[in-house]
Order: C-alpha cells, then structure tokens, then sequence
C-alpha cells in the first residue's frame, strides 16, 4: 500500500516513500477524522486523479444520518473492490463449502437484497451493497437474483414488488443482505402468493417434481430412524400431507438424511411450527417391559424350539435346519433391538401447541410431531391387567390421506389424560 500511495498527492505530502516501519508512519502520519479527511475526498469527487489512491476514483460508498454531515462519502477503489469485496466472498465460499461438502446452497440462486446507487456526473454513489452488485461481473448473474436493474431500486417498496414478480419462480436457496430487510422481503412474499407460511419441496432424479406445500395443511411430520440409522446417529423426516410423495417410485421424505445436531435446526428453518419436545408421558421400563418386548420374543423363542424338535426328527437336515433357523432368527433378533430401544424411548409429551409421539411400528422407531388442529379422534384403551395399574394404551387418529393411526402402548392413563383434556377421549376395554 506504501509503494502503490507513494505517489499520490496523500504520499508526497506524508512522503511514503520514506516509510519503513509502523512506528515510523506513525510518528509521520497524523491521525484523521471524517472533517480532517473529507477535503481529500471532495478533490476525488470532483474527478481528481491521485489524491489518495492511484488514478481516478469513480466509486463512492454513501452513509446518510451521520451526526457530522448529512451524507459521508468513501471513496472504494476498483483493487478494494477486487480484494476485499471479491476475493472475500470467494473465500468464504470456499471455506463454507469445505466444511459442508454435501450443501445445497449453490444448487440454486442467492437473493441478494441490497440499498440503492445513482449516477453523480461521473461517479457511481449509493449504498455499498448496491455499489457492489452494480459492479460484479456479468456471470455473477447466473447464480444471483434479482436483476441488476432491480437490486439497485431506490424505492423499497417497489423493489419487493419487483423481486417478488422476477423470483417467485427461482430455485432460491440463500439470502444475502440486511436481515430486517430479508424478513420485511419475506413478509411481502408470502402475501404476494397468497400463503401464509410456504414449503417447496424439490424432488427426482432423472425427472424433476416441485412441491409447494402450505403448513397449514399438513397432517403430520415423522422423524424416523431404522437400527442401522440409530448406530449412524442419523435421522430421516418425512411428511404426511395429500399429494405429497404419491408418485410411482416417490417417497415422501422432506429431509432423507441429517444428523441430530442439525435436525432441529433444520425443522425450524424449514417448518417453524414445528416444535419437538421432550417426552413427559412415559411407559415404567420394568412394568412395560413385557408388553413391548414379548411378541418379538416369543417369536425368537418360537424358532429357537422348531429348530430343535425338526432336528431331531430329520437328522440328515440338520445343517439346512441350522441356516434356515439363523435367517429367520436375525430379523427377529433386530426386531428385539429395535422394542427394547422403543421402551426406552417411547413417550408423549405437548408443547407450544404440537403433540410429540414417540413409538415404533415394525422395524422403525417414530418421532411424530402433530399440530394439536389435525388430530381427529383419541382413543384409549386398557387390559385387565392395565386397569389394576393405572395404565393404558393410547390410539391417536390424524387427519391425513387414508387412515392414519399411531399407536403408544403402556402410558400412565392419568398423564394421557391431562395432556388431551381439551377434548373427549374414547375408552375401551378390549385390547
């Protein structure tokens, strides 16, 4: 920076050239304010060449509402553009996506929401934001929205308009700018198509589909997990709404794989509605033990002894009576697993109006988080042996497309109670 000032009006004054040390500029270089400064930038305003940087500056950063002038001008010179503005960004970049590898952020546009810039004579002043779009290259465009043009509109008001006209329809997948002014920018998209909160799901492989789906019509989501995804720490989160993943061949996951650290944030960047809570409702896991784990094991048991009395009946078979006994032993064996885990974590709990379902069906294990609106019926049922207990199982029905039901076995029935109190449960007594 010495040697390039060196030769500026700003150098020849404080004689740069000469200035080998920190402490040396120091001692040669005053200290300045705006006030002090500003007959510098006036000379450069006026189309000066080589007052503090070399050549003509042409760019000028505008802040407005200072206490010492109604506007400050900075001078922003193409190398600090290019440095600073560019090379930055790039960096950043590069840094996010070597720590994230499998993001998605540049698979589509960033919006980028900035102030506004003007022509003054010769000179381009406005906000910095604007100043920067207005300069970027030219294929900066493909992976930026809105139109150069219409980032840089005075007006705020016009601009969301626009934005909202040119970028409804784009693969948006970040945004850049002031954060008021993004969620001022939201705000008026939302009521530009008509939602009051909007979810667009992208999915296929060789052919695309593009879901969007209002939060208030969906039914439920269900995080899940298998045996193999509980060892890999991984979660996958589907949603239950019409028309969603009822193609051929389609699956109707919102999220297919994430990580517990990123699953909540992931819900409340995408589904801010939805709360998951912890369990409050839980079954005893001595006294419940039974009821979750007894049919898988019985089953195990069943197949242990079959073995056994077939090979001593047919002696020659004994080695084939081994393989087929172990093949039909191991989806058992992972079944048990998997009702252990379930009684373990199974449960209930109710928060800022979503229902948190704990339980497991066949091979998965279920977390389904459900609006307190879309619940149709609840039904509890009790044993004999249940009633002696205080204990229930509880059959939650979901509005949804088909019959949807879900399932908690061995809860406290007074706890179930309490939770659903503002609306009448069914009782049964067959089990």
């Amino acid at each position: 920076m010495l040697r390039r000032g060196r030769g500026t009006e700003f150098g020849w004054r404080y004689d740069l050239g000469h200035v080998r040390s920190v402490e040396q500029f120091q001692s040669m270089v005053e200290t300045f304010d705006y006030e002090t400064f500003k007959p510098y930038i006036e000379k450069m305003l006026a189309g000066e060449r080589n007052v503090t940087a070399p050549g003509r500056v042409k760019l000028f950063a505008r802040s407005s509402g200072t206490t010492s002038d109604r506007s400050k001008y900075i001078p922003v010179t193409e190398e600090s553009l290019w440095w600073n503005h560019t090379l930055g960004m790039r960096d950043v970049a590069t840094v996010f996506a070597a720590n994230n590898p499998k993001t998605k952020v540049f698979d589509g546009k960033t919006l980028t929401l900035g102030g506004s810039c003007s022509r003054e004579g010769r000179n381009l002043v406005g906000d910095l934001s604007a100043v920067l779009i207005h300069e970027t290259t030219f294929w900066s465009g493909w992976f930026r929205a809105p139109r150069t043009e219409t980032a840089i509109i005075p007006d705020f008001d016009e601009k969301c308009a626009a934005i909202c006209r040119q970028c409804v329809g784009e693969p948006i997948t970040a945004f850049a700018g002031v954060p008021s002014w993004n969620l001022a920018l939201m705000r008026r998209v939302l009521e530009y198509t008509g939602r009051k909160n909007l979810l667009e799901v992208r999915a296929g492989l060789l052919t695309k589909r593009s879901y969007r789906i209002a939060a208030d019509k969906i039914g439920y989501l269900d995080i899940r997990r298998s045996l193999l995804t509980c060892l890999l720490g991984v979660y996958s989160i589907f949603l239950s709404t019409v028309g969603y993943g009822k193609f051929r061949d389609d699956v109707s996951a919102l999220i297919p794989c994430v990580r517990k650290k990123q699953l909540e944030r992931s819900l409340r960047l995408l589904l801010p509605e939805y709360r998951i809570s912890q369990r409050k409702v839980a079954p005893h896991r001595l006294r419940s033990a039974v009821r979750y784990i007894w049919r898988a094991a019985a089953l195990l048991v069943l197949v242990l002894l079959l073995r056994g009395i077939l090979s001593l009946l047919f002696p020659g078979w004994v080695e084939l009576i081994q393989w087929v006994s172990f093949m039909a032993s191991v989806p058992l064996i992972w079944l048990l697993i998997v009702k252990v885990i379930d009684l373990f974590t199974a449960g209930l709990s109710y928060e800022d109006g979503c229902y948190t379902l704990r339980y497991s069906k066949g091979f998965s294990l279920h977390a389904v988080v459900i609006r307190r609106g879309r619940i149709a019926k609840v039904r509890i049922g009790q044993s004999i042996f249940q009633k002696r207990t205080g204990r229930c199982d509880l059959y939650l029905y979901s509005y949804s497309e088909g019959r949807q039901r879900h399932h908690l076995r061995d809860l406290k029935r007074e706890e179930v109670e309490d939770l659903f109190s503002f609306m009448d449960t069914e009782s049964s007594g067959n089990l």
